[in-house]
């Protein structure tokens, strides 16, 4: 497994820079010419009161301008990050990290003589700022803010604050002084409803504080060496509180830095370590064989780190770069360290991929951020069901606030004649289909975890509602009497469909997987039961032309389509998310319909890896990982900062779109049966441990198409493996 990812040209700016993360804290670093290293910090909760999720500042360390860069390198197995500076007599390291056990960004400085260092924070939201134009300032940077931008709601950027009450360090913070929650449920006609969630903006207060034994403060934000020395140890503290008190969080933010200042370094770095050992141990995949094959395990392993450093916070891993924003742009203007395409919200079919590729790797802990979101958002939603549509039910919109409002520009103001349930975008308005696959990963789950809490309080709680709204929103029949599902829309791609393969793919799979556990309340089992009798079959149509296909034997988006929107594929959700169509399933209709699926792309969120993963295509998917993790941007360095794509830098959805085919190629998992192999490629060895159904451990060894050891934890469900090879499909065309 290569760890080391080392570069010999000085940094340039954060393009050039080195991600770093403690799973809530983030720090891009890289170093320049003479001496300087650089590093932006970040937070997976530093929203501003117009929800745009903000990097906390910039710190720059200095340590002689008679110092040439020599490397920087980045060692995803310690989560360390070291800069080589030299000058004609010897070298300097300086070694960055983010503590995984302490709410601290610790740098290191060793030198083979005494020298002087400089630490200066720089700060660039120095004044408040009103952008104005609301809904007809549609740029990406602005056009998600949750306000109109009129009198009573303008859009400001606030300023941060520089507190310089500590002779022993630098501090500074962004408050949210207001916050766009009430704006955007007044908005969506649900201000009566703003007791059922608290508003996760008003107040929000985050910063940092430097401190260090061998600094002594030179100016508000400035800090130098006392006296010269080989060991300069530094810690920056970061902290976010909701607060409406100032005072008090920087007492509590320069509390937390001291008590990370007086711990050990050697002791905190081992522990450090020590955490990251321990991720790559639980879960790995190591890959030998062509030039691609080295290069699609950097990526998957490059992504699963990426995972791992912004995956403990308090909100989802944000789709469109996660906590690593570089600064590229993308015309002649500057839009400033903060931007990012498509802003702070969550979008459904975006961030799911991230949680999906936690299952395999055994991540369960990072997946609780994105579980917590809609169960806070739940409330909010049933009452809003009720107040709009007068029945029982849930409707997570599919680009969504934190707190479970329509993003502002997708609710719309151009609504004549829409119930206020909906949203105006035509591209979502009837794309409800992400509750049903939001189900599934829960399902999954529960599976993987055998979280029995969890399912009787999150999953049966949730399922409840959704498939009630299904069930109520879709009351009409047809003359078999299965639901009609009309209004509706197969995803974003075909905007005018009756009974979309999504929805139904959707409801087929969940309903069925539901059904099978045990403990279902009586009520809901009995509900359940039903519906699922009302259910539309799979959309499916025979091309004819031959009498092969004469029969049905191909998936379709929707029962009928029309309005083209998007670059999806519909009708091969009947294969991922929901695995109806698999390769021990139907898989000839499946092959057929991957042939001929008409939209081919290998970046962002297309999920063609992972279709022919489930579908036993071992060389389609091949292909598909290795394009997808070869692809990261091309004025960046480091090999994780995959896009820009649909979203934005670093694209999580394209780097975990590809580690879930990797993992679909390796391990599929059905009832008790664990299949390995089902789509991997015979002339890649590989060397893995991944996690399956029933808290079990699968770990594999293939050499020259030979499988050499596998070894199952625990050892009884040795019994439930099978290999798969026979089961590829290697002739698609």
């Amino acid at each position: 497994m290569k760890t080391e990812f080392p570069y010999y040209e000085p940094g340039r700016s954060d393009v050039d820079s080195l991600p770093l993360g403690n799973g809530d804290i983030g720090a891009m670093v890289w170093g320049e010419e003479e001496g300087r290293v650089c590093l932006y910090i970040s937070k997976t909760d530093s929203f501003s009161s117009a929800l745009r999720l903000l990097k906390i500042g910039r710190v720059n360390v200095s340590i002689g301008k008679d110092q040439s860069f020599v490397y920087q390198k980045l060692d995803i197995s310690k989560g360390i990050a070291t800069i080589e500076y030299k000058d004609k007599n010897g070298s300097t390291y300086v070694e960055i990290w983010v503590d995984a056990n302490n709410p601290c960004i610790r740098i290191g400085v060793s030198s083979y003589k005494a020298i002087n260092v400089r630490v200066e924070s720089e700060i660039w939201r120095t004044e408040d700022e009103r952008i104005e134009g609301g809904f007809q300032n549609r740029t990406p940077v602005y056009g998600d803010f949750f306000g109109q931008d009129n009198d009573n709601e303008p859009i400001i950027v606030h300023k941060d604050h520089i507190y310089n009450d500590y002779d022993d360090s630098v501090m500074w913070y962004h408050k949210n002084p207001s916050s766009h929650y009430l704006a955007s449920l007044k908005f969506q006609q649900m201000e009566d409803l703003a007791h059922l969630c608290k508003d996760p903006l008003l107040d929000r207060t985050f910063g940092a504080c430097i401190a260090s034994a061998q600094l002594q403060k030179k100016s508000a934000l400035v800090m130098v060496s006392t006296k010269p020395s080989e060991i300069h140890d530094i810690c920056i503290g970061v902290l976010t509180e909701v607060t409406d008190n100032s005072e008090k969080f920087c007492k509590d933010l320069h509390t937390l830095t001291l008590n990370c200042v007086n711990k050990e370094y050697g002791g905190t770095v081992a522990a450090h370590m020590q955490y990251w050992t321990n991720i790559f141990k639980d879960s790995y995949i190591s890959i030998k064989g062509d030039e691609n094959a080295s290069l699609v395990e950097t990526g998957y392993n490059i992504q699963r780190y990426m995972n791992v450093c912004a995956g403990r916070g308090e909100f989802p891993i944000k789709f469109n770069g996660s906590i690593f924003v570089p600064n590229i742009l993308e015309g002649d203007e500057d839009l400033g360290p903060d931007f990012r395409r498509w802003g702070g919200g969550y979008w459904f079919q975006n961030t799911r991929l991230t949680y999906w590729s936690m299952l395999a790797s055994g991540d369960y802990d990072l997946m609780k951020p994105f579980f917590e979101m809609y169960e806070g958002m739940f409330e909010l939603s049933r009452a809003k069901i009720e107040k709009h549509l007068g029945f029982k039910g849930v409707m997570y919109p599919e680009t969504t606030s934190p707190w479970g409002t329509a993003r502002n520009l997708c609710y719309s103001r151009y609504r004549e004649g829409l119930n206020p349930a909906l949203t105006g975008n035509y591209y979502v308005r009837y794309y409800f289909s992400g509750m049903l696959e939001l189900l599934t990963i829960m399902i999954e789950y529960v599976k993987h975890t055998e979280d029995m809490e969890f399912r009787n309080s999150v999953l049966f709680k949730h399922a409840d509602h959704v498939l009630a709204f299904y069930r109520n929103f879709y009351s009409e029949k047809d003359e078999n009497g299965r639901i009609v599902i009309y209004p509706s829309q197969a995803l974003e791609t075909w905007q005018d469909a009756k009974n979309p393969m999504d929805a139904v793919a959707g409801l087929r799979y969940t309903l069925s997987e539901l059904i099978k556990m045990e403990s279902v309340p009586e009520g809901l089992m009995i509900e359940w039961k039903e519906f699922y009798e009302e259910l539309p079959e799979i959309p499916v149509f025979s091309p004819g032309g031959h009498p092969e296909f004469n029969k049905a034997c191909l998936l379709k988006p929707a029962e009928w389509y029309e309005k083209l929107g998007n670059v999806e594929n519909p009708e091969l959700y009947a294969v991922f998310p929901y695995r109806l169509v698999s390769f021990d399933n139907d898989q000839n209709i499946g092959v057929e319909t991957y042939r001929r699926r008409s939209l081919r792309m290998n970046w962002g969120w297309t999920q063609d890896g992972i279709q022919a993963a489930v579908i036993g295509l071992p060389e389609e998917a091949r292909e598909v990982v290795t394009d997808k993790f070869t692809k990261w941007n091309e004025k960046c360095r480091f090999q994780g900062y995959w896009g820009i794509n649909f979203d934005w830098i670093a694209d999580q959805c394209h780097g975990c779109s590809a580690m879930i085919a990797l993992q679909k190629m390796l391990i599929q998992c059905v009832d008790e049966k664990i299949y390995l192999f089902p789509a991997w490629p015979v002339e890649w060895d590989v060397e893995f441990r991944l996690h399956a159904y029933g808290n079990t451990i699968v770990e594999g060894k293939l050499v020259d198409g030979e499988v050499v050891e596998i070894k199952v934890y625990p050892e009884e469900r040795s019994k439930d493996i099978e290999i798969c090879f026979d089961r590829q499909v290697h002739k698609l065309y």
